[in-house]
């Protein structure tokens, strides 16, 4: 990217005025009378406010010193329908300038506008309410917020950023959280960028591409010849988008929702060749060999001695990894910010916080000191945008691929405490993953590394007078462990959590025991249950403890995918010896289910022989994502488990 924006800086020699964002179609501050009239908005009634115009605009400009900037104009106006609608007055801009690049915000303009005795009264924001915070050495966000906002108010506001890297071009989201009435997204490129447009569309989003009148004149290198190159237009124009409703398990409802984006396919200078530009792979790598990321991928281990003296009684290869992030965690606290690259990782071993590169640069340096083999995996955490094309803005972070003694492959992270070999964090766990130095297009697939189960075991008997006494054996194995290690972890310490489990189980708890692992958790424990049920009769949960109490998939129909975290087999079986003079009245029926196209599975049995009660549950979760297209089914499934959670067995007296 740096070769081209050389490229196109060599070719603009001399000061142009282009317009700035033509096509405006309000003034700031100056909106229709008509909107102080509105109270519901007529196409979402519920809405706390609705944006009236939403307006994007991408453009080149030229400084008298020949420098080229990138701006990006952002307008907007909204009406506020109630309270929940004043946060809208709250504005956060991030800026972005990674390396040298710079990146800044000018012209910020806001105001309240509110109706008052039969005419506007403007309350405009002051400059210094204007702030800036600096989040990390990257990345900047100025925020601001429009004073006097009420309901009824119209906020409008406008900004401007101006930025020195010219090639990436930023995406426009055409919808929020709350309705849009107008959009439009504009970007003016100099014609001799070619750019592929990415649309997510099913909103009716229009797009044209035209030329554009305007153009910058160039001084051409060849000899006195000067040339003149135009602009290409892209406008993406939209009406009344409705609002984006969050739906439960989806990592990232950005990468579904309706937005435009633009990518750079090639160059056409004049008097040069056609040169095809879109990222690849092999382009991807060398822009990080020939950046710190390689320097950092081979540097001294700072903790060479304390990794030696760690793993020089492992006998394993697994339990020297296991030493090793053992030390790490011990020396170094994620801050969890993701990232591909980082400063020093040896400076944020020394303040012992670091994002994730710092993290997994020193890992590696710890595993080469321990002989291993390591490779880096590029990929893009699940609450990010996903990875489908190779370029580095969709690269936020790696893994190490380990290579053991026998020639099998691993993969270890550094970011958790809780993780393992091949037990990573669910955010990282995608399906796409790419490894550092090859060109090729293929993809690692880190979402089921390992098998993941939870088995629960109750054993027991009712006494004569119909009260239960039960043991409870749990098991948690990989991924489940990591799930039930963050859980606990929660609680300051045992005894919360026991009082967490009492309140569950409505019984007090005894002869609590826990042994946990990063691949294994097992704890056990006893408890009583009073009798449920009148005169003669015992009423008692099919699964002693439900699975699920409700469905959590609650809407008719839905818009988004489904995503579930990591794959599991999950088991509860149980048996209860019954005292004399009683029997089985009523069991619930035997039931399989599955949706998903067998992507999910359950299977209940329950049985009474010679008065032991036997009951089992498996529920399988073998396939992670599902589309919108199957949610019925999906539904359909969880119901079951819920019905199930809600049905009874009922022992009777003699």
């Amino acid at each position: 990217m740096r070769l081209i924006s050389y490229i196109l800086a060599s070719f603009l020699s001399i000061s142009v005025c282009l317009a700035q964002n033509g096509g405006q179609s309000f003034r700031i501050g100056k909106p229709e009378t008509s909107l102080f009239q509105m109270e519901k908005y007529a196409k979402d009634s519920t809405a706390p406010a609705v944006m009236i115009n939403d307006e994007f605009y991408v453009y080149y400009r030229i400084s008298s010193s020949a420098d080229i900037w990138k701006y990006t104009t952002i307008n907007r106006r909204i009406k506020v329908l109630a309270n929940e609608g004043v946060k809208y007055a709250d504005v956060a801009i991030q800026l972005y300038h990674p390396g040298s690049h710079t990146e800044a915000v000018d012209n910020i303009d806001a105001c309240a506008l509110n109706w008052e005795n039969g005419k506007i009264v403007k309350s405009p924001l002051k400059k210094n309410l204007i702030f800036k915070e600096k989040v990390d050495r990257d990345i900047t966000i100025t925020k601001f917020t429009i004073p006097n906002v009420k309901v009824g108010t119209v906020i409008d506001y406008t900004y401007t950023i101006k930025s020195s890297r010219l090639l990436d071009i930023p995406t426009h989201i055409f919808q929020y959280d709350i309705p849009v009435a107008n959009a439009i997204a504009q970007y003016k490129v100099p014609d001799y960028l070619i750019f592929n447009v990415d649309l997510t569309n099913n909103i009716g989003i229009a797009i044209t591409k035209e030329t554009s009148s305007e153009s910058y004149q160039l001084g051409y290198q060849m000899g006195n010849t000067r040339t003149t190159m135009h602009e290409s237009v892209i406008t993406a124009t939209a009406k009344d988008i409705p609002r984006v409703e969050k739906e439960p398990y989806v990592w990232n409802y950005r990468n579904y929702i309706n937005k435009i984006s633009l990518e750079l396919y090639a160059t056409q200078f004049p008097g040069d060749f056609y040169r095809k530009i879109t990222s690849d792979w092999e382009a991807v790598n060398d822009v990080l060999e020939h950046s710190d990321f390689t320097d950092h991928m081979w540097m001294s281990n700072p903790l060479k001695d304390e990794t030696s003296a760690a793993i020089s009684g492992a006998a394993t290869d697994e339990e020297k990894i296991r030493a090793i992030l053992k030390l790490l965690h011990s020396k170094i606290k994620w801050n969890e910010d993701y990232s591909l690259v980082s400063d020093s990782p040896k400076g944020a071993l020394a303040k012992g916080s670091g994002n994730s590169a710092h993290i997994n640069f020193l890992l590696n340096s710890m595993l080469k000191t321990a002989g291993f083999e390591t490779q880096f995996l590029l990929m893009n955490p699940q609450p990010f945008t996903k990875m489908i094309k190779p370029t580095l803005d969709n690269i936020n972070h790696f893994v190490l691929q380990v290579k053991l003694s026998d020639g099998s492959l691993c993969y270890v992270d550094g970011t958790s405490i809780y993780g393992d070999i091949n037990i990573l964090p669910p955010e990282i766990m995608v399906d796409r993953a790419h490894l550092y130095g090859d060109n090729s297009f293929n993809y690692i697939d880190l979402s089921k590394l390992t098998k993941n189960n939870f088995r629960k075991t109750i054993t027991g008997e009712i006494t004569p007078d119909g009260e239960m006494l039960l043991s409870v054996q749990e098991t948690y194995r990989n991924m489940e462990a990591y799930s039930q290690n963050t859980a606990m972890a929660k609680f300051s310490n045992e005894d919360e959590y026991l009082e967490m489990l009492e309140d569950k189980l409505g019984s007090e708890v005894a002869d609590y025991s826990c042994n946990q692992s990063n691949t294994l958790v097992e704890q056990s424990y006893k408890y009583k249950k009073a009798p449920d049920g009148t005169s003669g009769y015992i009423y008692m949960s099919a699964l002693f403890t439900p699975l699920l109490e409700e469905n959590p998939f609650q809407a008719e129909t839905r818009k988004f995918p489904i995503e579930f975290k990591f794959s599991s087999t999950k088991q509860i079986a149980y048996s209860l010896k019954l005292p004399e003079g009683y029997t089985v009245e009523e069991l619930p029926a035997s039931i399989y289910a599955q949706a998903g196209k067998g992507g999910m599975t359950a299977r209940f049995t329950i049985t009474c022989r010679d008065n032991l009660l036997t009951g089992s549950l498996t529920y399988t979760m073998d396939r992670l994502a599902y589309s919108s297209t199957e949610y019925a089914d999906i539904k359909r499934f969880f119901e079951v488990l819920v019905e199930l959670s809600q049905k009874q067995i009922i022992i009777k007296r003699k």
